[in-house]
């Protein structure tokens, strides 16, 4: 689906590296259902735990999509979206409103062996500093 962030890391990651689908556990972004977590999950688990994890800080502070202020979840779940979130410019190309997402938990992000977090625009030099120097 149009505007999501699977699509985002597809084309400026994945493609541009040549990377191979078994190289990777992604999200099928059109299914954001608990099945699809389960999925993502069991694969996760199956493969021994993830490599490396690619993941963005949001202007509000999220990480991945795990909002600031929500219940801390450990493993893949779906997300409630901000607000501010769902004014994402990358969101509007969706054709439709999007107000909850699907993303890894944090125990699925600390314990991937590498974490890879993009941090990108000038309105998001706040969020970075508070986030890198607590």
């Amino acid at each position: 689906m149009p505007g999501t962030c699977e699509i985002f890391l597809q084309q400026h990651i994945v493609q541009p590296l040549g990377l191979r689908e078994d190289q990777l556990i992604s999200f099928r972004s059109e299914e954001i259902n608990e099945t699809e977590c389960e999925r993502v999950t069991n694969l996760i688990a199956r493969k021994g735990g993830l490599d490396l994890c690619v993941l963005g800080l949001g202007k509000n502070g999220h990480l991945g999509l795990n909002e600031p202020g929500e219940s801390l979840q450990p493993a893949c779940h779906i997300s409630q979206l901000d607000a501010r979130t769902q004014q994402h410019e990358m969101l509007k190309t969706a054709g439709r409103p999007v107000t909850r997402g699907i993303t890894l938990g944090l125990k699925d992000i600390l314990n991937a062996r590498e974490v890879l977090l993009l941090v990108t625009g000038g309105r998001k030099a706040g969020c970075d500093r508070s986030f890198s120097h607590g």
